[in-house]
């Protein structure tokens, strides 16, 4: 989900906060909800489409939307950490 034709300073510049948002909430934590209730779903109803429309599917679906989100920043906090290191211990060999 890392854009690679941006440099880590130009990520480091726009910021943790923004990067954990969209790194790991939104493209990690909503993408892995939505996908995790879409398999469910099938495994659970199949095909039959009119079984989606219950109160029940309905709260799986927010749970997921809050759960999967809510790992996606620790997710999003490592990447983050990860490349710190990765790009710090980089900058120290070219010394």
């Amino acid at each position: 989900m890392i854009n690679n034709k941006m440099s880590w300073p130009e990520i480091k510049k726009k910021g943790k906060t923004h990067f954990i948002i969209t790194q790991g909430v939104i493209g990690w934590g909503v993408t892995t909800a939505i996908l995790f209730f879409i398999v469910t779903s099938v495994l659970d109803f199949g095909m039959n489409f009119t079984s989606y429309l219950t109160i029940e599917v309905l709260k799986d679906l927010l749970i997921s939307l809050v759960i999967f989100p809510l790992v996606g920043i620790i997710c999003g906090w490592l990447m983050w950490e990860l490349l710190e290191r990765k790009h710090r211990n980089q900058s120290q060999l070219l010394l």
